[in-house]
């Protein structure tokens, strides 16, 4: 019950209330973007937090509201201690001039923010595979993308959507795979010795 009297109570404060209002700047913040209705999103993103990628002091989740994944996102941000904002309509979302705006989800509505040029737009990526959503076009929109490595990289060449001169230019950037990473915690192997670790991903949550 207490959920939904927060959710409610929420969603009357930016369809009426002070939170109707656009926030503050948040100089020197970056900026995650999210719109997902997703309830078990919020490990995904998580994982970058806590493997050092991102700085949860220098960072701000602008969060597109929805009432079954509201609460859920607001008790993970209390317990990392990363600062959230929502927003209902596009006018709520803090200033984008000169902030750096990563996009975990290739929603259609980044197209939206991707318009503002005078931010840099950096494709996160919440996992990659072979699938065809690894290989989606709109990922040109941004001004850079992040890669797991080599294999990601080569993919992109080969579906045409980046050539060699946008990989000599930086717009891919290799990082690793935060959550493959992270696995190693849990495998048991012989580090002297060559070993291949297959590590396909799906909904359910990092590390599991």
């Amino acid at each position: 019950m207490l959920r939904i009297i927060k959710t409610l109570l929420k969603f009357i404060d930016l369809k009426w209330g002070t939170g109707k209002n656009k926030p503050e700047e948040f100089s020197g913040y970056s900026l995650i973007f999210i719109d997902n209705k997703f309830e078990n999103f919020f490990e995904q993103i998580e994982i970058f937090f806590n493997s050092g990628f991102l700085n949860k002091k220098k960072t701000i989740l602008v969060v597109k509201f929805y009432k079954n994944n509201y609460y859920k996102i607001f008790e993970n941000a209390n317990r990392l201690g990363i600062r959230v904002v929502f927003y209902l309509f596009y006018r709520q979302i803090p200033v984008l001039d000169g902030k750096i705006i990563f996009y975990p989800y290739n929603s259609q509505s980044n197209c939206r923010l991707i318009l503002n040029r005078n931010a840099r737009h950096v494709f996160l990526t919440h996992g990659e595979s072979n699938k065809k959503a690894s290989i989606n076009r709109m990922v040109r929109l941004y001004d850079h993308v992040l890669a797991a490595g080599d294999f990601s990289r080569q993919r992109y060449l080969e579906s045409e959507i980046f050539t060699s001169h946008d990989i000599e230019a930086g717009r891919v950037i290799r990082v690793g795979a935060a959550l493959s990473a992270q696995c190693f915690e849990y495998l048991s192997f012989n580090a002297t010795q060559p070993c291949i670790a297959y590590m396909p991903t799906w909904e359910g949550g990092a590390g599991r």
